[in-house]
C-alpha cells in the first residue's frame, strides 16, 4: 500500500459512523435521500463546484493567454492554438478549487452513495483539495464521477461563449469570434462524444 493511500485511509477511519447531532460527514445526516436520487440509477454524496465562481472575464483571460503562447512559443497556427488550448483550459478547470467536488461522508461512494464491501471498495480519488480525496467505487461509479465533471466544466465553457456574456461581445473584440465559434465546436463534440459513449454502456 503507498503512504498516500494510508494516510488517506487513516484519516477517513477517524470520521466517526455516529453523532450527537446533524454534521457534515456522516452517513445518517448528509446522505441523500433514495427519492432525491439523480437520473441514470446514481445518487449524490455531495456537490460539484459552483461555476458561477469562475468569472467569464477570467476564463477569456485564460484562454487569450494559453492561446497565445501556444502560437508565440510553439509555432502553432490561431486556429489550431484555440483548439489546443481549449483542451488546455479544459484540464486548468477541472483542477480548479473554485470547482473542487465536496464529499459530505467519506463512508459512502461520492457518486452511488453505497458502502464499502469486500467486493465493492471505495477507493480515494485526488481533488483539487489537499489532502481531501474523494471516496468513490470503481466503475462505473468513477465513470460516471468523470462524465459528471467534464459536462460541469463543458456547461461552463458554453456559458462563458454565451453571446449575452459581456466578455465574449465580439463587438467590443472582434478577435474574440473565432475563439467562440472554437468554443462552440469543442463544446458540440464533446456532447456528440458523451452520447455516443453512452449508447456503447447500454448496448
Amino acid at each position: 500500500m503507498s503512504p498516500w493511500l494510508a494516510k488517506a485511509r487513516a484519516t477517513r477511519a477517524h470520521v466517526g459512523f455516529d453523532c450527537a447531532g446533524a454534521c457534515a460527514n456522516c452517513a445518517k445526516c448528509a446522505k441523500t435521500s433514495q427519492s432525491a436520487a439523480a437520473e441514470g440509477g446514481f445518487g449524490t454524496n455531495g456537490t460539484i463546484g459552483t461555476v458561477s465562481e469562475v468569472p467569464a472575464d477570467e476564463i477569456w483571460s485564460r484562454f487569450d493567454w494559453i492561446t497565445q503562447r501556444l502560437v508565440e512559443e510553439y509555432g502553432r497556427d490561431l486556429a489550431t492554438a484555440q483548439r489546443d488550448g481549449l483542451s488546455i483550459l479544459k484540464a486548468q478547470l477541472l483542477n480548479d478549487l473554485r470547482l473542487a467536488p465536496i464529499q459530505v461522508d467519506t463512508h459512502r461512494c461520492f457518486v452511488c452513495g453505497g458502502i464499502d464491501t469486500p467486493t465493492h471498495v471505495l477507493v480515494p480519488v485526488l481533488t483539487a483539495r489537499r489532502d481531501t480525496p474523494l471516496w468513490l467505487h470503481l466503475e462505473p461509479c468513477h465513470h460516471e464521477h468523470q462524465r459528471r465533471r467534464s459536462k460541469e466544466v463543458d456547461e461552463l465553457l458554453r456559458w462563458a461563449r454565451s453571446p449575452t456574456t459581456p466578455s465574449a461581445n465580439t463587438a467590443e473584440d472582434p478577435s474574440r469570434e473565432g475563439a467562440i465559434k472554437t468554443l462552440h465546436l469543442f463544446t458540440k463534440d464533446r456532447r456528440s462524444q458523451s452520447h455516443t459513449r453512452r449508447r456503447k454502456i447500454r448496448s
